[in-house]
């Protein structure tokens, strides 16, 4: 028995944690094939940063990653990697051998185990596709970009949607829209959203996540401490697409 097999049993596990190594390979694999968008918090830069897995090895015992902006870490450092997929969020702990700066390629260890990482403390509700209606974000007031799109679903403390229309708000012009313009930790100054029978929420927030979900981009926000009158509207909103 492997030192990792002892790990993963003395852990505590969730139902959703993946430990097998030979599931953890196929997890990873979807990864690689969606393209979906990793990150990790670093102490030393200050804010998230993006990554793309790129590689699995052949004997289960490296990985490979695209670093999207400057990887700050040195061989040797021990990064948690965070993402969603498939609706669920999860986590894994990773050491990095080696960073190539030109190429942006980073080599790290195959995971021993993959976290479920859900924070939600409070229920998700999944707006119908009848009734989803817009959210409109501005990422900052005097410049950055404002999205807007379909929300998909709504808690006390976030939502996600769909981005379908980006704008530059100093040129006022549309721009393309590439999950490259969102990156987790991005400030949101301002997140406005009705449904129909309701009166508008407006709250702040960050963005947690970017991923790609078809052809579609979608969101994660996650709220700063909404106002009493916005949080009744939430909660209103709540009530009705959970049916209570």
């Amino acid at each position: 028995m492997g030192v990792f097999s002892i790990f993963k049993k003395s852990i505590s596990l969730s139902k959703n944690d993946i430990v097998k190594t030979e599931d953890i390979a196929e997890h990873l694999s979807r990864l690689l094939k969606n393209g979906t968008n990793l990150y990790f918090k670093s102490g030393n830069y200050g804010r998230s940063v993006p990554l793309v897995l790129k590689k699995i090895g052949e004997m289960r015992e490296r990985i490979a990653f695209k670093a999207v902006s400057v990887f700050p870490e040195k061989e040797g450092a021990k990064i948690t990697v965070e993402y969603e997929t498939m609706g669920n969020r999860y986590k894994f702990e990773t050491k990095v051998i080696s960073y190539k700066e030109d190429t942006g390629i980073v080599i790290s260890t195959f995971p021993s185990v993959i976290r479920d990482n859900e924070r939600r403390r409070e229920k998700r509700v999944k707006i119908p596709n009848r009734a989803r209606f817009m959210v409109k974000v501005i990422s900052g007031m005097g410049g950055g970009i404002g999205f807007s799109g379909d929300i998909i679903d709504l808690t006390l403390l976030g939502l996600s949607m769909y981005v379908e229309r980006v704008i530059d708000i100093r040129s006022e012009k549309e721009m393309q829209v590439k999950d490259k313009l969102f990156t987790p930790g991005m400030e949101l100054s301002v997140i406005r959203f009705k449904a129909e029978g309701s009166r508008e929420a407006e709250v702040s927030g960050k963005l947690i996540y970017a991923i790609k979900d078809g052809a579609k981009i979608r969101v994660g926000i996650e709220f700063k401490k909404p106002s009493d009158n916005s949080l009744n509207i939430i909660k209103s909103m709540l009530m009705k697409f959970s049916g209570r």
